[in-house]
């Protein structure tokens, strides 16, 4: 474990807070945030599995009051499709070379901030094999680099139901994934003594701030927010990318 200077400290915590906000307010885009920033300073390999912990904490936070909203029928083909690739994108985590990784999810985190202002969404009902596909998509994505956000995303906001439902149909399928990436990781020997310490210390800021994005949830401009957030992530995924080529932690 390599000791963090104090502008990375602080780095990391601003981040961290900024995900927090966001993940209470929205119920998902906390991993979009932190996975690429923190990879510039931990490296992929320690940032992804921190990133999906400190996450798991915030899940258990939000899922007792996202339940009475969940639609168990149309999260639950998603999370079995996911639950197959997760296994097979924390073999690439774990395999792949730590600048390609750090790029990739820098430039997955810029095309999905771009699809979401440019409003693309699914334009027909999804059928059951894009569903499963959308799945299993998210699933690779979360393995492999904490951000299983991005496809599934896209399609709750396709979809009929209100913002209610839709935060909380995303609370609940990133909390079951969340879980399922953890075991891989084990699997595979990424959650290390460095990785454990990191979200241990990260956690609380996390918690704090998610709390305080429930709470503005409903009293802040919904458009508003989102555009900051999409404008915020654009930014992240530009220095990932910038930066690609530095070492990580």
């Amino acid at each position: 474990m390599n000791r963090l200077s104090g502008p990375e400290v602080g780095f990391a915590l601003t981040v961290v807070l900024a995900a927090g906000v966001v993940r209470g307010f929205s119920g998902f885009g906390a991993g979009l945030i932190m996975a690429p920033s923190l990879s510039l300073i931990f490296g992929p390999a320690v940032a992804v599995p921190a990133v999906v912990l400190i996450e798991v904490a915030g899940s258990a936070q939000l899922v007792p009051g996202a339940l009475r909203h969940v639609r168990w029928r149309a999260i639950a083909p998603l999370a079995l499709a996911a639950a197959v690739t997760i296994p097979l994108g924390g073999t690439l985590l774990a395999s792949l070379d730590a600048t390609l990784m750090r790029r990739s999810i820098s430039a997955v985190v810029l095309i999905f901030a771009v699809a979401l202002w440019a409003g693309w969404r699914y334009r027909s009902e999804p059928k059951m094999p894009l569903t499963l596909a959308t799945g299993g998509a998210s699933g690779l994505l979360t393995g492999a680099a904490g951000i299983g956000g991005p496809p599934v995303i896209l399609f709750f906001l396709s979809g009929p139901h209100g913002a209610p439902d839709t935060r909380a149909n995303l609370i609940c399928y990133f909390a079951f994934t969340q879980l399922i990436a953890l075991g891989s990781y084990a699997v595979y020997g990424l959650l290390d003594v460095s990785v454990l310490i990191y979200a241990v210390i990260l956690v609380p800021a996390f918690l704090i701030a998610a709390w305080v994005g429930t709470r503005l949830f409903g009293r802040v401009d919904e458009i508003w927010f989102r555009r900051a957030t999409l404008l915020f992530l654009v930014g992240v995924a530009l220095v990932g990318l910038v930066r690609g080529g530095t070492d990580g932690g």
